[in-house]
């Protein structure tokens, strides 16, 4: 529920200041891994708490404050992926979409085509009725590895994590490409449910939480991970070529991280231990 509510108010700290990048990895982070993690397959129902251990809550449909508050994010999701400025276009989230707006009483549509968060390749589509002069504002997200190459219309630009990069020219029938790079990000746990003696960690791929499922260890009441140093993925993580964001454990045929927000009913664990 605060996750929800903070989408929202933080969406109006990012108008107020629409250059500070922070505010935008914020709100996607909440959609992508409490907003969309807690709704239910064939919009069945909402989950009141975003639980990381084990089992996540049944979904309901009752009248609590998250049926409220989660269908209401969920119907001004389109709202977070662009936002205007006297001087033209920001892009904030990248989603497959598009948008059509005047600008200096010209129509102009943007198309966004990505996969985003599976692939972070991007490619935007520029349709103006007569050629404009606009600025395009491109978010390059305080999570990327490294810096970002754009080219519109065959011109190279670099952006930065952690900005937007502002491209200024006259735009007509153009296309701006570019790959958001991804890497992992490990958290250790500092919460309150230690198990003593051992250490755990989560791992975040992009700005995508991810979940560990396979065997579960009952006498921790959790999943092991043996043998493999936590704060180096990148050496024990493959990516599975047919399932993207799914990554197996080298050396074990039931390990598989996958993003959070696709568990359903499965055991799983975010904080697993390792040992």
């Amino acid at each position: 529920y605060k996750r929800q509510v903070s989408t929202q108010s933080t969406g109006r700290f990012h108008r107020l200041f629409p250059n500070q990048e922070i505010y935008v990895t914020e709100i996607e982070r909440s959609i992508l891994n409490v907003g969309l993690a807690n709704q239910a397959p064939l919009g069945t129902g909402i989950r009141y708490f975003a639980l990381l251990h084990k089992n996540k809550q049944i979904p309901t449909n009752h009248a609590t404050c998250c049926e409220g508050q989660g269908t209401r994010l969920y119907g001004s999701l389109p709202e977070y992926l662009y936002s205007f400025s006297p001087a033209g276009l920001y892009v904030d989230i990248y989603a497959a979409s598009s948008i059509t707006w005047e600008y200096q009483n010209t129509p102009i549509t943007v198309t966004c085509q990505t996969s985003f968060p599976y692939s972070g390749n991007v490619v935007l589509n520029i349709a103006s009725k007569s050629p404009s002069n606009f600025e395009l504002s491109l978010r390059i997200p305080s999570w990327a590895s490294d810096k970002v190459t754009v080219d519109a219309d065959g011109t190279k630009y670099t952006g930065s994590p952690g900005t937007y990069l502002n491209i200024q020219q006259k735009w007509s029938t153009s296309s701006v490409s570019f790959t958001l790079p991804m890497t992992f990000r490990v958290t250790r746990y500092a919460g309150a449910t230690q198990i003593k003696n051992f250490s755990r960690y989560a791992l975040e791929y992009g700005p995508t939480l991810l979940a560990v499922v396979g065997p579960w260890n009952n006498t921790l009441d959790t999943i092991v991970l043996s043998g493999v140093n936590p704060l180096k993925p990148e050496d024990w993580l493959e990516p599975i070529s047919s399932q993207p964001l799914h990554f197996s454990v080298k050396g074990s045929n039931q390990l598989v991280y996958m993003p959070y927000f696709e568990i359903q009913e499965e055991l799983f664990e975010v904080y697993p231990v390792f040992m």
